[in-house]
């Protein structure tokens, strides 16, 4: 490699391309995976094949193009009518699996529907069931409400009784937990 200093001598410089220490050295590369290496021959041959074998069979088509001497306009009208009969073909296709997602449709739904039914019968059979419940226990607090309930047919009856047989709810619980009830209160004497 040769440099031109410029200045006020014009002098030329000649220098290696490379370090002195890296001049003689040779890069050793790394082998690949024997596995890689078979699968990238693998699918370099199938690429050559099909180029192959694609090159083959446009040679094929020109060359019968060639010696039926057909136009341009045949070829045209050949191609039209092969795409109408695929188009056909593929317009029966599309029926039948209109026809098939149809009946799926149709079963689906009746599936559906019995089970939405199902629900819908399990549902009322437990509201009845919580309502007949429900009913009962209303029945029974009413029931209970005429004995134990205080109203004004058994007022007096009921203010008596709490008279005889005072209860004291005023109470204190230490940090033991020890309950300290107060002394009962006096009877209280009607005059």
């Amino acid at each position: 490699m040769r440099l031109i200093l410029r200045g006020s001598k014009s002098r030329i410089l000649y220098r290696p391309n490379t370090c002195s220490s890296k001049m003689y050295k040779v890069h050793q590369y790394k082998w690949q995976d024997p596995s890689d290496v078979a699968e990238l021959l693998w699918r370099r041959h199938v690429y050559n094949s099909a180029i192959l074998s694609m090159r083959r069979l446009s040679r094929e088509e020109i060359g019968l193009k060639k010696s039926l001497a057909m136009g341009l306009e045949e070829i045209k009208v050949a191609e039209a009518a092969e795409l109408n009969e695929i188009l056909a073909l593929n317009e029966q296709r599309n029926i039948k699996l209109a026809e098939a997602r149809v009946e799926r449709e149709k079963m689906v739904m009746s599936q559906i529907e019995e089970d939405t039914l199902k629900e819908i019968e399990r549902k009322l059979d437990w509201e009845n069931a919580n309502a007949e419940r429900r009913t009962k226990e209303v029945l029974e607090t009413i029931e209970r409400s005429r004995m134990e309930y205080v109203t004004r047919e058994n007022l007096k009856q009921r203010v008596e009784e709490a008279l005889e047989d005072p209860q004291n709810f005023d109470y204190a619980i230490d940090l033991k937990g020890v309950k300290a009830p107060n002394p009962l209160p006096t009877k209280y004497v009607f005059e």
